[in-house]
């Protein structure tokens, strides 16, 4: 079962200000946006391309030969860059892909890659910071000593999302293998990991329900006293039944018996926080079914000032409870904070609008 944000030759590489941009995130080959210099050859031979067909440069003439996809940038912010390419043994093993903005110089985004390998998904290159809404920017991949046949597939630009008054924030990309970015600062790590899947936006996590974890270490952002007001809210997606409660974001106690989780019960979302002593203090459901399959946005929500327990599924307002909760100043929720099946988590100080 599955549980679920260049090389520098401005000759090959100048943007024309007219030039003809790509009209969504994702940007494939045969898409408005995406141009070439030199010949490349189209081809389906090689399966875990988007769309229709694929590009590559006959493994001919180095150095000669660019791809570009160009974007028009909306608003202010930062970008995250992510390619797709069919793998194959004969494929080039130091690609390089690179970005420029409004025609200026290319930098090089990430480090080389493999075509050989990870192919049939988005992988993320690099990030950029501080683009202008109304700039160009063009991703670039040149046959330049590549050493077999480079592939010009796929791009995605996304948006980064404004991180501003939260205090943990998760997209699910790998920095290595088992450690995952808080894009507010600090790291969690798996020793059993999930897969990496496409979410709603950028990567999903999928669990298999019983071993797979993310652990956070505690530290003093997690602390919630008599006064903290919080929301937890990420996106979910499961098949099949969850008849007994079903942990999905969850904060383990620190001997006291305190914690906290939000996930699933009898098919509901359901929240709960145990008090002092192990004793549970207050828990609430909704009353949408979350487990038929699609993708559901959970928020959880802890109002101090009210003392109310509040639920939120797609959007809508499922239960407030008014709950006492039994915690002391000294006695916080920790100290880990891990994720069993979800996408994008992100717990705020306050209340979510």
């Amino acid at each position: 079962k599955l549980f679920v944000i260049f090389f520098l030759c401005l000759s090959f590489n100048a943007v024309n200000a007219a030039a003809a941009v790509c009209s969504s995130a994702i940007c494939d080959n045969s898409s408005t946006g995406f141009n070439v210099v030199g010949i490349w050859s189209t081809s389906t031979t090689s399966p875990g391309y988007m769309g229709s067909n694929y590009r590559h440069d006959k493994n001919s003439d180095d150095g000669t030969k660019t791809a570009n996809w160009n974007y028009a940038i909306g608003v202010n912010g930062d970008y995250e860059i992510a390619a797709q390419w069919s793998q194959d043994p004969n494929r080039a093993t130091n690609v390089q892909y690179r970005y420029s903005v409004n025609g200026g110089s290319l930098q090089n985004c990430g480090s080389r890659i493999s075509q050989r390998v990870n192919g049939g998904k988005l992988n993320v290159l690099c990030s950029i910071s501080g683009l202008a809404a109304g700039s160009t920017l063009t991703v670039s991949l040149r046959n330049d000593a590549t050493g077999g046949y480079v592939i010009a597939d796929a791009v995605r630009v996304t948006a980064q999302a404004v991180t501003t008054g939260i205090s943990h924030f998760w997209q699910f990309g790998y920095i290595s293998n088992n450690t995952f970015k808080n894009q507010t600062g600090g790291f969690a790590t798996c020793s059993n990991c999930p897969d990496k899947l496409p979410g709603v936006v950028g990567n999903a996590l999928g669990f298999d329900g019983q071993n797979n974890r993310l652990v956070y270490p505690f530290e003093s952002r997690l602390n919630w006293g008599m006064g903290t007001s919080a929301t937890v809210e990420f996106w979910f997606k499961k098949s099949g039944n969850c008849l007994t409660p079903e942990a999905v974001v969850s904060r383990a106690n620190d001997g006291n018996g305190v914690s906290w989780w939000v996930g699933c019960d009898n098919n509901h979302a359901a929240f709960s926080i145990v008090g002092i002593g192990g004793v549970t203090q207050s828990y609430v459901t909704g009353i949408t079914d979350i487990t038929d399959g699609a993708w559901h946005h959970l928020a959880a929500i802890r109002e101090a000032t009210t003392s109310n327990q509040i639920l939120f599924v797609d959007g809508k307002l499922e239960t407030v409870s008014e709950k006492s909760f039994h915690l002391r100043v000294d006695k916080y929720l920790r100290p880990d904070y891990w994720w069993h099946e979800l996408l994008g988590c992100g717990q705020f100080s306050g209340r979510a609008g």
